[in-house]
């Protein structure tokens, strides 16, 4: 295998773009026990269309750092976007209530 690996929901989303080997559903690296083995040799980009808490693309990151892969976005930049998501929508239902 490579040393980029490219995580999706469905493979079928990279169909348009270069052919390469370096593409796994985030599925497929969840399940994927030979990769523990390549600690640290990795750059895996999570592509994941969900991040939020206990989802396959939150523990996709989760699990890349655990077994020492490099990856994007890692866990503790999906934390920071799920406070300041919370916190704009709280912000959002503020205004709203000043509005009426």
């Amino acid at each position: 295998m490579n040393n980029v690996l490219i995580l999706l929901d469905s493979l079928n989303d990279w169909k348009p773009y270069y052919k390469t080997s370096s593409i796994l559903t985030v599925s497929d690296y969840l399940k994927n026990k030979s990769l523990q083995k390549e600690k640290g040799s990795k750059f895996v980009i999570n592509l994941s269309n969900d991040y939020s808490y206990n989802s396959e693309g939150y523990y996709c990151s989760l699990l890349a750092q655990t077994r020492g892969h490099k990856v994007i976005p890692g866990v503790d930049i999906i934390n920071k976007l799920e406070v300041n998501k919370a916190n704009n929508i709280f912000h959002c239902f503020q205004v709203m209530a000043h509005i009426r």
